[in-house]
């Protein structure tokens, strides 16, 4: 004899199965979609520019501005001159690396040189400028950083995926160096080296009666830019220049 009780359950059982199959795919499809909700930029223009030492770097145009696309280099190397009065000033060791020459020479070229906040300013090409907090956003709009999260500080979803592209994409080329500065009141030396890419901007405010600036950071594997302040005061970090579309 059939139960045709059981039958009936079973179908139901069935029914709420397969429902729970193709919302548990519409999840998981939506949260994939999520991740790779980012906009497609291309340069719409390429060019190079010189430093004052004659170091050149190529530099692309996304939407209304052009970005150099590799950290700057000018002034003498930071591993070629670690008693450097800037290094020293304070603490007396100079500035501590380990390392052959060899391998900082290949450092320096992939990420090149260290810079206080006013060197980054000064040190800006005719007709170029270290990056202001808004110019940052505005890149970061255009790289997909929701309008509603760019004036908040800490991390934001989105571009910095589309910032690290080199040879495809925005081809920007943002890197991890890392900075140089002093933690332990005693040493001044290279920290987070690949781990995170700091980069001054030209905003400048105080942190209780301290000089400061707004600076970027990214990280390797996080689709995040974070907006942040750090202390002039022996902080020294890398450096890309900007300039309104010509």
């Amino acid at each position: 004899m059939v139960n045709n009780k059981k039958i009936s359950n079973m179908k139901i059982f069935k029914n709420i199965y397969i429902w729970a199959i193709v919302l548990a795919g519409t999840l998981s499809f939506a949260a994939c979609s999520d991740d790779d909700d980012q906009p497609s930029v291309s340069p719409v223009s390429t060019g190079t520019v010189s430093d004052k030492d004659g170091n050149e770097y190529k530099w692309v145009r996304i939407g209304k501005l052009d970005w150099m696309t590799e950290n700057l280099r000018c002034d003498n190397p930071f591993y070629d001159d670690v008693y450097n009065p800037k290094w020293t000033t304070g603490y007396g060791n100079g500035l501590s690396l380990t390392g052959t020459l060899e391998d900082w020479q290949k450092w320096y070229a992939e990420f090149g040189n260290y810079y206080t906040w006013e060197e980054a300013v000064a040190n800006a090409p005719d007709g170029w400028r270290l990056p202001t907090d808004d110019d940052f956003k505005t890149l970061e709009r255009e790289l997909g950083i929701k309008q509603g999260d760019l004036d908040k500080e800490g991390w934001r979803k989105g571009a910095s995926n589309l910032m690290m592209q080199n040879g495809e994409g925005t081809c920007l080329h943002f890197v991890f160096g890392g900075e140089i500065c002093n933690y332990s009141y005693s040493l001044i030396g290279l920290y987070h080296p690949y781990d995170y890419g700091y980069y001054w901007t030209s905003t400048d405010m105080e942190i209780n009666g301290e000089p400061a600036s707004y600076a970027r950071m990214i990280t390797p594997g996080k689709n995040a830019v974070n907006r942040l302040k750090i202390l002039h005061e022996q902080h020294f970090l890398s450096v890309r220049y900007v300039r309104d579309a010509q």
